[in-house]
């Protein structure tokens, strides 16, 4: 094999290894409080050496960031496959669902919403600004696209409620239902955004155009 033919095979290895790397990262992420990503748990997960997690990333935060990214593309790919469903014929409760699958994005590794998944993905939306100034940046970066992402289901749907309202039920109905109610969580929260698109609707208001 000649001298380039080896560097290819390396390179190609290489970025192998990473991307296997970062699957492991992204899956724990999702599934797992955030403290729980370090050096040493990701190499396990992703069966290689300790040492290759440190040559791609020489700072636990830096491997956040890069796996933060990578959620939030996942995130934004689902919005964005999601996106098509969305017409003036969909019911409030398919709107609610667009609304909120746009908004957490899939599990890993399926594309059903479960309750697991919306807990977790609260979970590290409060973890990850405690764990460095320049995590939470990149969170609150990430607030553009999901703005948007949201605001063109609304749209689609022609339907209307404030973006940061979406939000914040969706939050506010995990967070209280997971605490008081227990069980069927994605339901409840379901629930909880239908009924203040209802309401939004009976108050006649209008949302704009996005860009």
């Amino acid at each position: 094999m000649s001298n380039d033919g080896v560097r290819s095979v390396k390179q190609a290895r290489s970025i192998e290894r990473r991307e296997a790397i970062l699957s492991a990262a992204v899956t724990m992420f999702m599934r797992e409080r955030v403290s729980a990503i370090t050096h040493r748990s990701v190499a396990a997960a992703a069966n290689v050496p300790l040492g290759a997690i440190r040559y791609y990333f020489s700072s636990r935060e830096e491997l956040l960031l890069e796996t933060l990214t990578r959620v939030e593309q996942r995130r934004h790919d689902e919005a964005t496959r999601i996106l098509t469903r969305a017409s003036p014929a969909s019911s409030i409760h398919d709107c609610a669902e667009l609304l909120l699958r746009a908004y957490v994005g899939p599990p890993s590794g399926s594309h059903k919403l479960d309750d697991h998944h919306l807990i977790t993905t609260v979970g590290w939306l409060v973890d990850v600004p405690r764990e460095s100034a320049a995590l939470s940046a990149r969170l609150l970066e990430n607030w553009q696209p999901i703005s948007a992402d949201l605001r063109a289901i609304l749209y689609r749907c022609d339907r209307v409620m404030p973006v940061n309202l979406v939000t914040h039920v969706i939050d506010g109905a995990i967070v209280v239902n997971f605490s008081w109610e227990r069980g069927e969580l994605v339901s409840r929260v379901l629930d909880a955004v239908s009924q203040q698109l209802e309401f939004a609707q009976a108050r006649g208001l209008h949302l704009p155009k996005p860009d």
